[in-house]
């Protein structure tokens, strides 16, 4: 049998493609094989992720202060999904969702006080500073709730955890077509 053609794969940016071979390769899989299967898991999840930004009217931003309030989600390059809930009475809770395809890699963790360090930009990692993750991918894309005014509510806290447990099930179902 001949070599694969990765179609899909050639047409990713470049970071995105590194991210594949490296899971890829700790995962200790063959290229060949898994390079075309992965980059189509990658575009199905990016469109996904787009579909219930608009859905959820969230605004798409290229850094996220420190200090602020709103809630915001959060795509790596690897194909991860981080989700911050709003500031609400000094602490935010934090959900972390794996590709599916890391073994080693819990498939969601929970951060009961989501903290971290400096601003968050396109194309860095993040740095938790306490909880079960302590580092990310770097970051592809980010969005934020459309700010509300002042006050962050609990409405604000659940639309966006909705709105990752509606991407994370749905890259579920498109997961196993």
């Amino acid at each position: 049998m001949g070599k694969s053609v990765d179609v899909t794969f050639s047409i990713l940016k470049s970071r995105i493609k590194t991210q594949i071979d490296n899971l890829i390769d700790s995962e200790n899989l063959q290229r060949d094989i898994y390079r075309e299967i992965f980059a189509r898991s990658w575009i199905d999840r990016e469109a996904v992720f787009d579909r219930y930004l608009e859905q959820y009217g969230m605004n798409t931003i290229k850094k996220i202060p420190n200090k602020g309030t709103l809630g915001f989600i959060l795509l790596t390059y690897s194909g991860s999904l981080i989700t911050v809930g709003p500031l609400i009475n000094g602490k935010r809770s934090g959900l972390y969702f794996n590709t599916g395809l890391r073994k080693l890699v819990p498939q969601k963790i929970v951060i009961e006080n989501c903290l971290w360090e400096g601003e968050i930009k396109a194309d860095q990692p993040v740095y938790f500073l306490d909880g079960p993750v302590k580092q990310s991918s770097p970051i592809y894309r980010m969005a934020v709730l459309k700010d509300s005014g002042s006050v962050v509510t609990a409405d604000a806290e659940k639309k966006i955890f909705t709105a990752a447990e509606k991407i994370t099930r749905e890259w579920e179902l498109t997961g196993r077509k």
